[in-house]
């Protein structure tokens, strides 16, 4: 997937501005592992073998929203500043592992488990900071 930005400034006049953005983003992946082997050994003897795929997809998307004012004060070197940050994440994401026992040679060898993970979440964060600001 890919990520978009806007942002935009305006001055109210040479004391007071504005500045705001917003980010929409997202996350296409898919990830594959395959022949993942584990072996068993007792005596130096191979006991068991287990054979995984695993298949991952990523497909969370985001957006992001901050603004911030800011005002001069006519004395020198004093400022206030509000900041806004609100982010938002789907959190959408799979996985998925196929287990096989490979030391099984009978008919009925093969698929061995299916273990499906489905994640979803909705996590999401406000800040608000209100900045008063004096250099001397």
């Amino acid at each position: 997937m890919a990520n978009y930005s806007f942002g935009i400034d305006y001055d109210f006049n040479a004391k007071n501005y504005l500045t705001s953005s917003i980010r929409l983003g997202g996350r296409g992946s898919t990830n594959y592992q395959d022949q993942l082997t584990t072996n068993t050994l007792i005596n130096n003897i191979l006991t068991n073998q287990i054979i995984q795929n695993v298949v991952s997809d990523n497909n969370a998307k985001t957006i992001d929203v901050n603004v911030n004012y800011t005002h001069l004060y006519k004395k020198k070197d004093r400022e206030l500043s509000f900041l806004a940050m609100y982010s938002i994440n789907d959190g959408i994401n799979n996985f998925e592992s196929l287990t096989l026992d490979s030391l099984d040679f009978s008919p009925k060898a093969g698929l061995k488990m299916i273990m499906t993970v489905i994640t979803k979440s909705l996590p999401c964060r406000l800040i608000i900071k209100l900045l008063y600001q004096i250099n001397n």
